[in-house]
């Protein structure tokens, strides 16, 4: 049966028998666990039942040595009462009351112990009208492994009276309706998208592996659930052996079009909006998705995206990463590796330590020219931060034109302060400072590269700050 996304688009020549397979055993081992929860709560039961009758069979003990010595203490008794020759009437009728409460005693015993033997086992169905009570507990064990009793609020008690099998039973009640109180529903949107099955994630992963970029663009464009999971707001497992997510398994295959692609989907508020069906919080949801994208472990040695940039030398991918305002530039794996441990450990090319030293750069928050750049590029003086995002997309504050448009015949600060120097002024410090920190600062907020020119005619370099001062 072809599967089909929400907007009619087929989708088939899946392979179904691995993912059927990893279901299958997901499935046998959350079987398992039930039986072991059950088997844990049959053998807490039995361990009370256990600790009952150890109860009692103490109590009886005692009870047989406060009988066994008021029955020499009577006898003594009774002794001196015959040797003192005293009425045998007198010894006979408290033989006979003795017997009796002994008899009496034992009989109370004995029922005690036969109501204990004749408990009841309830157990409360949450929306079930019907009360299931049951004497033997493997029939207790054989209920809850129905579908009925593997119902969530499912409980049993083991009732020794009817008071207690009632109390049981309005107690289980009222506790249901308080916590159906308590939690009222919410009015969820719903995504307009269906939910993917399993065995199709792995056209998306092929996809990014093997650097397809349309087809990788058509199955994110037929259903953003290939990316994101809109139920938890949580990037969706495309392979479920180590829990790589798309960003994990981009990084690996060094595809960069597939990383720049999903930081700018999972950014894009309008992409966002039609993926969850609603524009509530969708900024929170587009933070909660940049942080489990980028900073999420795996499964199999605990890397994260910027690990696997690190060590197949995916220099553009590192900068894409490092950009992010998210982004943890030192995690460690399962190892004690940091991404700057890892840099270039599985590239090969010839050119290894120019990318290890501009990995490094970017990594340390340092502004490395780029290699393709042949000419010189003057240093960075006031920013040591790497660019991220949110650079690139806000505005310049000055503009080329307004550096081009300064005043060359004006006095600098420096020439003023001589001059007043010069004259004997008293000059505060503070508002020199202030003033030299302004200009400088305003010369300073603009790109490194904009300010630099390289002249044609000769081929030499300088800079647009020189003709500030």
């Amino acid at each position: 049966m072809a599967y089909r996304g929400a907007r009619g688009q087929p989708m088939n020549n899946y392979d179904n028998g691995g993912f059927f397979m990893e279901q299958q055993n997901d499935d046998m081992v959350d079987d398992l666990a039930h039986k072991v929860s059950t088997l844990k709560r049959v053998t807490i039961a039995i361990g009370d039942d256990v600790r009952e009758q150890n109860k009692l069979l103490n109590e009886m003990d005692t009870g047989f040595d406060l009988s066994r010595g008021l029955l020499g203490s009577t006898m003594k008794k009774l002794g001196l009462v015959s040797n003192n020759k005293g009425k045998n009437v007198l010894c006979w009728l408290v033989l006979f009351s003795f017997f009796v409460f002994l008899v009496i005693y034992y009989c109370a015993r004995l029922t005690m112990t036969k109501e204990a033997d004749e408990d009841v086992y309830a157990i409360f169905v949450p929306d079930s009208p019907d009360k299931y009570t049951f004497k033997d507990f493997k029939e207790v064990k054989s209920f809850l492994d129905s579908p009925l009793g593997k119902k969530q609020g499912t409980r049993f008690k083991r009732c020794a009276t009817n008071d207690e099998l009632d109390d049981f039973y309005n107690q289980s009640k009222q506790s249901e309706g308080n916590s159906l109180c308590s939690t009222p529903p919410v009015n969820e949107p719903i995504s307009p998208y269906r939910s993917v099955p399993t065995s199709c994630l792995s056209q998306l992963r092929q996809a990014i592996e093997k650097k397809d970029d349309q087809t990788f663009d058509a199955l994110l464009a037929e259903n953003p659930r290939f990316l994101v999971n809109t139920s938890n707001d949580l990037p969706t497992i495309i392979h479920e052996g180590f829990r790589y997510n798309a960003l994990h398994v981009s990084c690996r295959s060094s595809n960069m079009y597939a990383v720049d692609k999903i930081m700018r989907l999972i950014t894009d508020f309008n992409w966002l909006i039609d993926a969850f069906g609603t524009d509530m919080h969708v900024a929170d949801r587009s933070k909660n998705l940049q942080e489990a994208f980028i900073n999420t472990p795996d499964l199999g040695e605990y890397n994260v995206p910027l690990h696997y940039a690190c060590k197949f030398g995916s220099t553009g991918i590192v900068r894409i990463l490092v950009g992010n305002r998210y982004c943890k530039k030192s995690p460690v794996n399962k190892y004690k590796e940091s991404p700057m441990d890892l840099v270039c450990r599985r590239y090969t090319g010839s050119d290894i330590e120019e990318v290890r030293t501009e990995i490094s750069g970017l990594i340390e928050g340092k502004r490395t020219p780029a290699r393709a750049k042949s000419t010189p590029q003057t240093p960075s003086t006031s920013n040591d931060q790497a660019p991220t995002a949110e650079d690139s997309d806000t505005p310049k504050r000055i503009s080329k034109m307004k550096l081009v448009q300064i005043n060359l015949n004006k006095k600098s600060p420096m020439s003023e302060l001589a001059e007043k120097m010069e004259n004997g002024l008293k000059i505060s410090d503070n508002s020199d400072n202030e003033s030299d920190k302004s200009i400088y600062e305003d010369a300073l907020d603009e790109d490194p590269e904009e300010h630099e020119e390289t002249n044609e005619a000769d081929g030499s370099f300088f800079s647009k700050r020189c003709n500030i001062i």
